[in-house]
């Protein structure tokens, strides 16, 4: 039997007893680190497209890149894994009528903002998110206050 707990979630579920974490291995698996090269983070992130068998563009891979990258780095001991980025690469695939900007700011809204609900230093985080360049940082600001209560625009 397999089963996943990210750390920083861990603090939110209830003490496990000693008895019950005795019979499970915790074997921890960091995220990885991301390329600060373009053309290294397009290789990277295409491996793991390759891999899901999910088709995008190379400048796709990078902007998604730049949002993993951006997310994972904002703050100390708060990162997402793969499996975000998954849904976010396959989300950015599947909807290819809006605008590049419009599909990954959307993707963001989905599978990253529910990832910071109750996080402290989600507008941190957030404002790392719309510095990336592909980014539509008045949706995303806009989905941050409905969604997490927090304000991105500084000029309000």
């Amino acid at each position: 039997m397999f089963a996943t707990l990210n750390t920083y979630d861990k603090t939110s579920l209830y003490e496990m007893s000693y008895a019950f974490m005795r019979r499970f291995a915790f074997i921890r698996v960091p995220a990885p680190t991301l390329p600060s090269d373009s053309e290294e983070l397009t290789r990277v992130l295409g491996a793991y497209a390759d891999r899901w068998d999910i088709d995008v563009d190379d400048s796709e891979l990078v902007s998604v890149g730049e949002v993993w990258r951006a997310t994972n780095t904002a703050v100390e001991d708060r990162s997402i894994g793969p499996a975000v980025v998954k849904d976010i690469l396959a989300s950015v695939a599947a909807h290819t009528t809006a605008s590049q900007s419009t599909r990954l700011t959307q993707a963001v809204i989905s599978f990253i903002c529910p990832q910071l609900e109750g996080v402290p230093k989600r507008e941190q985080i957030l404002r790392e998110i719309a510095r990336v360049q592909r980014i539509d940082d008045e949706l995303l600001d806009e989905a941050a206050r409905d969604m997490l209560q927090v304000t991105l625009k500084s000029d309000e």
